[in-house]
């Protein structure tokens, strides 16, 4: 498996990170970067529905990576976020993935994990036992989330001034465009190639008699007739009435004239 950035092929050699930390399959081809772990195809999907501040899902095989990110991946990864749960007694059964990432205890980790790769001091505690699997309330995402710091379409809330806007926020602009740039060059290379290949002469026939086939059905339609007929009288009737007009304005101007 050929990976986006070696950093990544590193912590893929790790036997824990090799597996869904979700549903523990073999096939891991994505990352969630504000959690710091790695997931398979299906559940980097359901990700997607939690949001980016419960979870921001990049490719491990086609993303381009910021160094910001990729610390997240190395400060993170599927085996310290099991290590730090089992304090906790958690049991993937328990909840809902979706209440899971919307817990107490799963901010808390995501805080606990940036401040890691800032290399701050976390400055707030840990929930108690009892309530580390609650919910938490909903956020205001430009106070309390600074989505830019793992290079998510977030930005720092300062001013509206460019110039405070994350440079890994552009970055990650830059990378997605690239990203849909180059999908829509091989799909175009694909499509090219695939109809170079095609028999066209039959095909284009065969179109061309389902086309005349279509519009003599139309034009022997009784009722598709009458209302062309109808439509034509009008035209007629009112081109008519422009010609005579435009004849009494002639008749009009040559009295003048004769005056």
């Amino acid at each position: 498996m050929r990976f986006s950035n070696e950093t990544l092929g590193e912590l893929m050699k790790l036997k824990e990170n090799r597996r869904c930390f979700d549903c523990n399959t073999k096939s891991c081809q994505w990352a969630s970067v504000n959690n710091g772990i790695f997931l398979c195809t299906n559940c980097s999907g359901m990700h997607r529905g939690f949001g980016v501040d419960k979870s921001y899902i990049r490719s491990i095989l086609w993303d381009n990576w910021t160094e910001n990110q990729l610390e997240f991946m190395k400060k993170g990864g599927n085996k310290n976020l099991k290590e730090f749960l089992l304090n906790y007694s958690y049991e993937q059964n328990q909840i809902s993935k979706e209440k899971f990432y919307n817990s107490k205890i799963l901010h808390y980790y995501r805080k606990l994990l940036k401040s890691k790769v800032n290399g701050n001091e976390l400055d707030l505690l840990p929930p108690s036992k009892e309530e580390a699997f609650e919910e938490i309330e909903s956020i205001n995402l430009n106070k309390e989330n600074n989505f830019s710091s793992y290079g998510s379409l977030g930005q720092n809330n300062l001013n509206n001034n460019d110039d405070n806007i994350n440079i890994d926020y552009k970055d990650s602009i830059q990378e997605g465009m690239s990203s849909v740039k180059d999908f829509f060059g091989k799909a175009y290379e694909g499509t090219k190639n695939a109809i170079n290949k095609m028999d066209l002469g039959n095909k284009l026939n065969s179109a061309k008699n389902v086309i005349y086939d279509a519009g003599k059905s139309i034009l022997e339609n009784k009722q598709i007739n009458s209302f062309i007929n109808f439509f034509w009288k009008g035209k007629e009737e009112n081109e008519n009435k422009e010609n005579n007009g435009t004849e009494n304005e002639k008749g009009k101007n040559n009295d003048i004239d004769d005056n």
